[in-house]
């Protein structure tokens, strides 16, 4: 059956630089379009109520990211199982797995909210927030909580359509909601005059939208089936996802806790600075944005690439594999490369798109966009190695990266350069921890490579997670 699948499906027959280009494009565009949900927010907030709008839509960003880490550890744990058992002839086992994911990701969404509703001031200052960002951050997140299922939801399903073998349709179901969000949230701020609760409003709306069209194209699935009377637990294999879909949590629960640890860290050595703790945290949030969607090209890189290969890695066709691997990381390299020359030329005309000039704003973001950007191209190389380690079955290799990186690394340097340096020199842990993370990453795959040739990765150990 393996052999049968392998000749008849492209992801193992179709040039590999063509297939990439076909399932990254949109992928990145997807990846590209939940980032803009919260850079419109953040623009347009920014216009109308000044920094200390920006200051907390940032509060509420470690919650977003939770959100998204959520969705991702079962739509990411889902999408590489199916592809996996796609690849080895075994479409029964990849039919349970997409029905099972519409249960996983309604508890995730229930719990969520509700913890989110219980308990929302305490999370607020636990994300750094201060008591003049308090009553602007409790205005956007009680509106933002009512469109988080839709969320979950629409980004925990997309990732099962691009195994599917239709990136197009994951891409259009994202970026027709990021469209209605550009429409809506002037019109929500400045025509209906609502501000930050405008902008949240227009967020839920479009969320909405997004989820209906993911939705609806569960019944049109091609390579796969949903089934409702699969709608349910099928023993131990939810295990199985969570535990596929395990580096993308660790990836998020990683820059959750990176992102909380910092705010505070920022507000209170903001504070002891000329630049003050309110512009430095908003400065630090819209820098920020430029920088993660810079990382969501090259992260969505990785992704596009990760059906290409979990399915030659179920179909044991390790050649190709290695190929899809170098031609993502070619692709990464050479966009960071380009990221790099425009925030070192242009950083102020950046930070102006962010509607504020206040001094320690612009300050602190040319900071961030000139000191974070000189390791771009080696994020960029783990980004790909990331999602290279969980396309191929070895979920905890990824996780390994955003561990050393952010909690084992930039946390304790964070912690300790400002204490000699100031708040400015919280930034350079980044590119600190970028060179030596990429020093862990050389070694780890040369190990899998050597694997591979050596055939320790066999068969075996794919049909082994049918039975955990």
């Amino acid at each position: 059956m393996t052999n049968q699948a392998t000749k008849t499906n492209p992801l193992g027959t179709e040039k590999i630089n063509k297939l990439i280009f076909k399932f990254a494009t949109p992928t990145i565009l997807s990846m590209l379009t939940v980032s803009l949900y919260n850079l419109v927010d953040q623009i347009f907030i920014g216009h109308a109520v000044g920094y200390m709008g920006n200051a907390a839509i940032n509060v509420a960003f470690p919650l977003q990211s939770l959100v998204m880490g959520f969705a991702l550890w079962i739509g990411d744990g889902t999408a590489t199982y199916i592809a996996m058992n796609i690849g080895a002839g075994l479409k029964e086992e990849a039919n349970k797995a997409i029905s099972q994911s519409v249960i996983l990701l309604g508890i995730i969404s229930a719990i969520t909210v509700t913890l989110t509703y219980l308990f929302m001031e305490p999370i607020l200052y636990l994300s750094g927030c201060t008591p003049l960002m308090l009553p602007y951050a409790t205005e956007y997140i009680k509106y933002f909580l009512l469109g988080m299922p839709f969320h979950i939801f629409a980004c925990g399903i997309n990732p099962s359509i691009r195994a599917d073998g239709n990136p197009n349709y994951a891409m259009i179901s994202m970026m027709a909601g990021c469209a209605l969000n550009f429409i809506l949230a002037p019109l929500f701020i400045f025509g209906f005059n609502m501000g930050i609760a405008g902008s949240a409003i227009s967020t839920v709306i479009s969320q909405l939208f997004s989820m209906i069209l993911v939705l609806l194209y569960l019944p049109r699935l091609k390579t796969f089936t949903f089934s409702r009377k699969n709608i349910r637990l099928h023993g131990k294999l939810p295990l199985t996802v969570l535990k596929l879909g395990s580096s993308s949590l660790m990836l998020n629960s990683c820059q959750i806790v990176n992102i909380l640890i910092i705010n505070r860290l920022l507000v209170f050595y903001g504070t002891m600075s000329s630049l003050g703790a309110e512009a430095v945290f908003a400065a630090m949030g819209a820098a920020q944005k430029v920088v993660i969607l810079s990382t969501n090209v090259t992260t969505g890189i990785g992704i596009g690439s990760q059906p290409i290969i979990a399915f030659n890695r179920g179909a044991l066709n390790f050649g190709r594999v290695r190929q899809c691997y170098f031609s993502a990381l070619k692709m990464a390299l050479t966009f960071s490369a380009i990221v790099l020359v425009l925030t070192r030329i242009f950083p102020e005309q950046i930070m102006l798109i962010f509607g504020d000039q206040n001094p320690g704003f612009m300050t602190f973001g040319i900071a961030v966009l000139e000191i974070w950007m000189l390791t771009i191209m080696l994020s960029a190389f783990q980004d790909v190695s990331t999602s290279f380690f969980q396309s191929i079955g070895r979920p905890y290799l990824a996780m390994i990266i955003p561990l050393a990186r952010r909690i084992l690394l930039i946390l304790p340097m964070s912690y300790i350069f400002p204490q000699y340096w100031g708040v400015i020199s919280i930034l350079w842990a980044v590119p600190i921890a970028d060179f030596i993370v990429s020093l862990i990453v050389l070694g780890l795959l040369r190990r899998s490579f050597h694997e591979m040739s050596s055939g320790d990765f066999n068969k075996a150990d794919l049909l082994s997670q049918k039975k955990l």
